[in-house]
């Protein structure tokens, strides 16, 4: 797929507005995101050839630069690539570890996205970050079993001792990858604001076998089979600290060791990168003018980003309407098409200031087929799952509501809380309001309770504590909602 040509005609084509094949619109400006300390990450990174990777076929296509495998690092330097055609400036944000991005305009079945970004590529600023936030978490540093040389080192996290995380530094599971296109795919037929996947890339056996990664068994890439993090792990056992890989072999029944670990990355548009844990990062942020930076950083360009969509000024207090309307209309959505995303209780790092959704790799919709061979009581479960999204997805509102004010807006949470529900009843049948306010009014004494909605009944007692700290002080704004959406559901049907 990709060509020889000059450093000249390459800029070129990188500053021009990139049409995809079935749209009809040009974007004629791009969304600049500025560099801020320990917060937006800039950095040089090399976009390899086809001749190194196999790629999923891409049925939407961006220009070659972008729809390659993306390495952090500049070439011939951090990255020992020869045969890597591009180099590019690529920034990180300091929550998402595991991607980069560049501002590029694109537009897609008519939807104008502002930044492509690399879901698998290895941001080292970003990940310096990470370390330092595990630091003050868990009191101990990220450890390297094998080393910190490479790509993609392997590297081990205890996350307050009930979640012990071993990855491939940057990079994510092949496995994952795929299916997080599929489950996107099904999703994305709903009208869901959510990213969209432009391709899916599987690291190759010459790769792996240059870089010490977990080697594929082919290049094929509807091949999933590939060397374990066990096999891994074992044939490397001289190389590790015996105290290291004890703590390594004590994982190997505890978590899924033996399936396949193979490697690659997804090439993704968003409308805004900015996550609400974004937001949550800059209101940690003790110094107070790099708090105002930090929290400028987002606004300005989440404001500028609905301009753009919406063709008229944004101030503060309208962005953050908007965003809680449209988190409002998703939610609706999601409970019109019965999907659960499946990932938004333990962190806020899934969905975007323009309101989009990410990261379906654990979606599912409840179909009968879902619920073939399962007993009868997961139905109930699974609509409770499905009602408590409600107050999951409308716990973001709250951190960008405090950046908001911050920023000198006066905007209250009635006024978001309104927003937010107006979204939802607006978009819902008579039917399916009825039903929605049966199901609140029985279950209330359930969804009075921060650990319900935090998911006890899901985890058949207490739930993990990264869930309770990640909702910790929501109740009264959960009470809010909840009152405000049987009141509008009532309104609504005149009863």
């Amino acid at each position: 797929m990709a060509t020889e040509r000059n450093e000249k005609n390459e800029q070129q084509e990188v500053d021009q507005p990139v049409v995809l094949e079935n749209t009809q619109e040009k974007v004629n400006y791009k969304i600049e995101i500025p560099e801020a300390e320990n917060f937006v990450f800039e950095e040089k990174s090399t976009s390899l050839s086809d001749t190194t990777f196999v790629s999923e076929s891409v049925e939407r296509k961006v220009q070659d630069i972008f729809l390659r495998p993306l390495i952090v690092g500049e070439p011939g330097k951090e990255v020992p690539y020869e045969d890597s055609e591009s180099a590019l400036d690529v920034k990180s944000t300091a929550i998402m570890t595991k991607a980069s991005f560049v501002e590029f305009p694109t537009s897609v079945d008519g939807v104008d996205y502002n930044f492509i970004q690399w879901k698998g590529s290895c941001p080292q600023k970003a990940l310096e970050k990470l370390n330092q936030r595990a630091n003050e978490k868990t009191g101990g540093n990220i450890e390297f079993p094998v080393g910190n040389e490479g790509i993609a080192p392997l590297f081990t996290i205890d996350i307050n001792g009930q979640e012990f995380l071993v990855r491939f530094m940057g990079t994510s599971y092949y496995d994952d990858l795929v299916q997080e296109r599929k489950s996107s795919e099904m999703v994305q037929e709903t009208g869901l604001r959510m990213p969209r996947i432009m391709g899916t890339f599987k690291f190759s056996r010459d790769f792996c076998q240059k870089n010490n990664l977990p080697l594929p068994e082919s290049d094929d890439p509807n091949d999933f089979n590939g060397e374990s993090l066990r096999d891994y792990i074992e044939a490397r056992k001289s190389d590790i600290d015996p105290a290291v890989y004890e703590r390594l072999k004590n994982q190997y029944d505890k978590n899924d060791f033996d399936s396949s670990a193979i490697l690659g990355e997804n090439v993704r548009v968003f409308r805004n990168i900015f996550r609400v844990m974004d937001v949550e990062e800059a209101l940690k942020e003790t110094d107070e003018q790099k708090r105002k930076e930090k929290i400028s950083v987002i606004t300005e360009a989440s404001k500028k980003i609905f301009q753009k969509e919406f063709n008229r000024e944004i101030d503060d207090k309208e962005m953050i309407a908007i965003f809680s309307g449209l988190l409002g209309q998703q939610v609706s959505i999601l409970l019109k098409n019965r999907i659960v995303q499946g990932a938004m209780s333990h962190h806020k790092q899934d969905i975007t200031l323009a309101a989009e959704i990410c990261d379906f790799d654990t979606a599912y919709k409840l179909t009968d087929e879902y619920f073939k061979g399962k007993p009868d009581w997961a139905r109930e479960n699974e609509k409770e799952k499905l009602v408590r999204q409600i107050f999951l997805v409308a716990s973001h509102i709250k951190p960008v509501l405090q950046a908001v004010r911050e920023a000198g807006s006066n905007t209250d949470e009635g006024f978001t809380a309104d927003k937010f529900v107006d979204g939802i009843v607006a978009e819902l049948s008579e039917e399916e309001k009825k039903e929605l306010l049966g199901y609140l009014v029985a279950k209330k004494d359930d969804l009075q309770n921060i650990e319900c909605i935090a998911g006890k009944n899901e985890y058949g007692g207490e739930p993990v504590k990264q869930v309770l700290d990640n909702l910790k002080d929501y109740q009264d704004f959960f009470d809010l909602i909840r009152a405000k959406l049987e009141s509008g559901l009532k309104r609504k049907e005149k009863f």
